[in-house]
């Protein structure tokens, strides 16, 4: 139990934080998700796989359970969901891609310490890959390939893979200042999802209810099924594991808006899909530690 409560009390502590100060305008919420995906989290991806221990295995099993649980996810969704094109839309991406970053980093780090933060960074750089591309093509009908060479994360994680790869030692004036930089990416993130959740409005309770139940329900028989044909242990055992548990990504809500798929749908279903994953996290913690 104490494990348990040492992993999940500082996650929602300062996701609980977040939503506080999100009521004043001088910590305005959207320029803080901003510096997290655009500055802070690509230091942290470069930083971290410039120094990760993980086996080529242990990446690729990270990277194929990922894909599996979004592709089963976004297949399941875009089968199940009879409703509006719109609300299609928007349920498969509340269904197919989940918060790997804000709350799946934060509860890996804190409860399998640098080998899970390692381990789910690998699948948040996957997710949000699949996202600014398959992920923008489900909720606008067109490609997104243009959008996934802008961002800066993709590039991070090119430039850290090749850093290894070579075996390239860049100095401590080039890695000191990115640690530093990248260190403030998972509170960042947590100030950003407490924010974020106190601006989205429950509305579409029903079909959101359906949408969280899929979301859980797939993640969960995903990774699971992948985690047994695949004999996965260990680390990456459990933080693909702890993944299924997540809800669906906050990033959702903002491709809906832009794009006009169901966003009060999406909406619902994160905020709805964040405090079920907060009841049922401390038995999954307790289970995979």
């Amino acid at each position: 139990m104490e494990e348990v409560l040492g992993t999940l009390i500082p996650v929602f502590g300062v996701v609980g934080l977040g939503w506080l100060l999100s009521a004043s305008k001088r910590y305005p919420t959207e320029e803080l998700g901003r510096l997290a995906i655009s500055v802070t989290s690509p230091a942290f991806v470069f930083t971290l796989l410039t120094r990760t221990e993980l086996s080529a295995r242990e990446g690729a099993l990270l990277v194929g359970g990922t894909v599996w649980a979004i592709g089963l996810g976004v297949t399941v969704a875009a089968l199940c969901v009879r409703r509006s094109a719109a609300e299609r839309r928007g349920s498969v991406l509340c269904v197919g891609f989940w918060n790997s970053g804000n709350l799946a980093m934060s509860c890996s780090a804190l409860a399998f310490g640098a080998a899970g933060l390692e381990a789910s960074a690998v699948v948040f750089v996957t997710v949000l890959s699949l996202q600014s591309t398959l992920g923008i093509w489900i909720a606008s009908g067109r490609g997104g390939a243009g959008e996934l060479l802008r961002a800066p994360l993709f590039w991070a994680t090119v430039l850290g893979l090749l850093t290894r790869g070579l075996g390239w030692e860049a100095g401590p004036w080039i890695m000191t200042p990115l640690k530093m930089v990248g260190d403030i990416t998972i509170p960042l993130m947590l100030l950003t999802l407490g924010g974020q959740l106190r601006t989205l409005e429950v509305r579409s309770i029903g079909p959101s209810l359906r949408a969280v139940a899929l979301r859980l329900l797939v993640g969960g028989i995903a990774m699971g099924s992948f985690v047994v044909v695949f004999d996965v242990v260990g680390v990456t055992r459990s933080v693909l594991l702890l993944n299924a548990a997540m809800p669906a990504a906050v990033l959702n809500v903002a491709l809906s808006q832009r794009y006009d798929a169901a966003p009060e749908l999406v909406a619902s279903t994160t905020v709805l899909g964040t405090i079920t994953t907060a009841c049922i996290l401390p038995f999954v913690v307790a289970a995979l530690t």
